[in-house]
Parts: C-alpha cells; sequence; structure tokens
C-alpha cells in the first residue's frame, strides 16, 4: 500500500503495530475492515497540493476487491472442509470391527494362533533380517529372510521366542533391517495386520486404532478385509484416503492471504 505522504501521520506506527480485533486478524494481517480503514486514513491525511497517484489508488482498491473474494473462498472452503470431515468421519467408522492392513510396526499376538506382518523392500536386498521385539524392549525372536527381491516379503511368525517358547499373547513391535551386495542399507517399509477397534478424530482427521494398539490415519491403509458398510455417501467414489488426502489439500489453502 502506498503511503506517500502520511509517514508523519501517525499511519506508518499503525501499520507496524498489531491489529487489534476491529483493524486486523491478530497476527499482523490486516482484513478486510482493517484495510478499508487504512486506505480511508490514508485519504484524509494525504497532501492536497499532492495527492496520491490515481494509478496506485485503483490498484488499491482493486487489492480491497480481492481481499473480499479471497475471504468469502475460505468461508466457503472451511464450509466444505466441515462436510468432509463429517462424510469421511462416517466412513472411519464403518471401519471398526473390520480386519486391515496398515503400514506401520506393531503386531498383536493372541497367545495361540500364528500372525505376521508385510515387509516392502525399495531394492533388492542380499541379506533381510527380522527382529521381534517385546514390550519391554526385549528381543524375543530373530527371523533370517536371506536374499529377498524388491518388494513385498510376507514375514510369518508363529508366536515363539529362538528357543521354541510359545510367548505370552500381547502387542509386539517388528525390526527389519536388510541390506545390498555391497552392504549398503535397503530402505523397508512394514504393513501389519490387525482388527480395528476405535477411530480417534483428535489430530483433524480420522485415524484407526488396532487391537494392538497401533494408530494410522486413513491414508496409510493398506487393505480391508471383509466388507465395510456402504452407506450412501456422495464421496464413496473416493475412497477413505482420497477423502483424508482431500481434507489435507483444503486446510492448505484455507488461510486468508497477508497483505
Amino acid at each position: 500500500m502506498a503511503l506517500e505522504g502520511i509517514q508523519n501521520s501517525g499511519l506508518a506506527s499503525m501499520m507496524q503495530k498489531p491489529a487489534d480485533k476491529s483493524a486486523g486478524t491478530g497476527n499482523g494481517s490486516v482484513d478486510k475492515d482493517g484495510f478499508l480503514k487504512l486506505l480511508i486514513a490514508q485519504l484524509k491525511a494525504q497532501d492536497p497540493l499532492s495527492p496520491a497517484d490515481s494509478t496506485q489508488f485503483v490498484q488499491q482498491l482493486a487489492t480491497f476487491s480481492q481481499l473480499e473474494q479471497s475471504i468469502a473462498q475460505t468461508k466457503g472452503l472451511d464450509t466444505l472442509s466441515m462436510q468432509l470431515t463429517g462424510i469421511a468421519s462416517n466412513d472411519a467408522v464403518g471401519l471398526i470391527g473390520k480386519e486391515v492392513t496398515v503400514h506401520g510396526k506393531y503386531i498383536n499376538f493372541d497367545g495361540a494362533n500364528p500372525t505376521g506382518f508385510n515387509a516392502n523392500l525399495t531394492g533388492d536386498a542380499a541379506s533381510t533380517k527380522v527382529t521381534i521385539v517385546d514390550g519391554t524392549g526385549a528381543p524375543v525372536r530373530t527371523i533370517d529372510m536371506g536374499a529377498r527381491a524388491k518388494g513385498t516379503v510376507p514375514v510369518p511368525w508363529d508366536g515363539r521366542n529362538d528357543s521354541g517358547k510359545l510367548l505370552p499373547p500381547g502387542n509386539y513391535t517388528v525390526q527389519v533391517e536388510a541390506t545390498d551386495a555391497s552392504g549398503a542399507t535397503v530402505e523397508v517399509n512394514n504393513e501389519v495386520h490387525g482388527r480395528v477397534v476405535g477411530v480417534s478424530f483428535e489430530k483433524g482427521y480420522p485415524e484407526v486404532i488396532l487391537d494392538s494398539g497401533a494408530r494410522a490415519p486413513i491414508s496409510d491403509l493398506v487393505a480391508v478385509r471383509g466388507s465395510v458398510s456402504q452407506a450412501s455417501s456422495p464421496l464413496s467414489s473416493l475412497g477413505l484416503s482420497g477423502v483424508n488426502a482431500m481434507l489435507q489439500g483444503l486446510a492448505a489453502q484455507t488461510t486468508t492471504p497477508k497483505l
């Protein structure tokens, strides 16, 4: 905004002070009411013998119009975001009780039935070692998977330790170390299976809670076993991960631009 001729009028210091509730947003940006007040103050304080340039004045009016449009757009996006959140929440709650696969490192052993997880190798591995760790952080089982090609590697676990003793039920952590022929580390992404026992919205988006205690956002879902309720949802064709990605994209657009 042009401030010619009013540097000594006190308006400049007004621009430098934090905006109050009536003249700004309180975080250093100016809302439309504050912008209009500053524009009027500039007109009142200008030198009659050297008025503001008409081109600059038109530009300021255009900026004011853009600000109003931006605020209206932000309100519209906020409303749409709330609607999408409601839809995603309803779909996420429908996952409770379902068996799912998510990106993660925790597995649950029921004390009797074998369990397992998938290790996704980002490259060919000459050596692949899996370590199962109990709740105290102590390694209980080491599995040598040998050389493995790039891609998904199923890792079954019978629930026994290295001595062959059946371990108690509970939550366990999986650790995978893979190296290529030159000894360089191969990145590994783990996928674990579990039953959804709850859904959390604490972070502003749906997170599924598995029986292993692991949490994962909807976007980390890899697979769902069993039919999920297909209640009429206008975004059902996007899928849960698509809705979550849209919500995150909208969140990045709902910030009022600073002037």
